[in-house]
């Protein structure tokens, strides 16, 4: 509505998110060196950083699919609370390295095997420091290594799913996007593909001002000026104190069509415009000029 592109939607939120999140993730690093006296500061902050940026893309992926966040909230404790579920009933010790790879693509999943990874570590003495980083005695010789490589496919995949399921899941608002459009050249190169106008399209007649093309008025609405049909506002100024909110504004506002103000926040378009409903009675039989 705002003309904004999603993409620049989409990344705010994520630099909003993370901006958030930094902080989260030094606190809970600096508190984990408490709990795991053996680790190291940067393994541990490495970790918590990767279980941050993995949920904040859990949760983009689900919010894709929902229009309301109240349900977005509510499907997305469920599902995420599922991974954890799973890595009760799994021994990460002792499956298949493929089978505990494809079941850490959930990031609850990989992140409770990377908890207790670091658990065993901190029990033999030793914690998650450098050179433990790959270090494995159990039969799966699944790793620190391995949660971090976990974690940071989530953080891919699931990125790259959320940025799909987004342009092509209908939402309230908008157009959605073919199943196929990444493979559509008017996608990545959208100027290309514009059409020029038809041959018959004769635009002569158009009045160019301030770099804009202004279409002429069509001569069935410029009858309703002449039959009294038309609100018709010539330089119009409105002062509120020392804001000036409408300077010399020349309006046209035709029957049977809808009259749109654009303009940024503040800009006084909704407390012009009230004041002329409240000023001047607008009527509909005949033509109105205002001063």
């Amino acid at each position: 509505m705002m003309s904004v592109p999603l993409t620049a939607i989409e990344m705010s939120w994520l630099a909003s998110l993370n901006l958030f999140f930094i902080p989260s993730i030094i606190l809970t690093s600096a508190a984990s060196t408490q709990l795991f006296s053996n680790s190291a500061f940067s393994m541990l902050f490495l970790f918590w950083t990767c279980v941050y940026l993995s949920s904040t893309m859990f949760s983009m992926l689900i919010s894709s699919f929902m229009a309301k966040s109240s349900r977005a909230t509510l499907v997305g404790v469920v599902i995420y609370f599922i991974g954890y579920f799973l890595s009760i009933f799994i021994d990460y010790t002792l499956f298949n390295p493929s089978i505990l790879s494809i079941l850490s693509l959930h990031p609850v999943v990989a992140i409770s095997f990377g908890l207790q990874t670091i658990g065993h570590l901190e029990d033999l003495g030793i914690g998650i420091i450098q050179s433990t980083y790959s270090f494995s005695d159990n039969p799966s010789r699944y790793s620190f290594a391995s949660c971090i490589n976990s974690l940071a496919m989530d953080i891919a995949v699931l990125g790259i799913l959320s940025l799909y399921l987004n342009r092509v899941v209908k939402g309230d608002f908008g157009r959605a996007n073919s199943l196929y459009f990444p493979f559509q050249k008017s996608y990545w190169f959208p100027s290309s593909s514009r059409k020029a106008l038809p041959k018959c399209y004769d635009t002569s007649d158009m009045n160019v001002q301030g770099g804009l093309v202004l279409e002429p008025v069509a001569e069935t609405l410029r009858e309703q000026a002449n039959n009294g049909k038309s609100v018709e506002i010539y330089n119009l100024t409105k002062n509120f104190g020392q804001k000036k909110a409408v300077d010399n504004l020349t309006l046209s506002l035709y029957s049977g069509q809808v009259t749109a103000l654009l303009g940024h926040n503040g800009a006084g378009k909704v407390r012009a415009l009230l004041q002329l409903l409240i000023i001047w009675k607008i009527s509909t039989d005949k033509c109105v000029w205002i001063k």
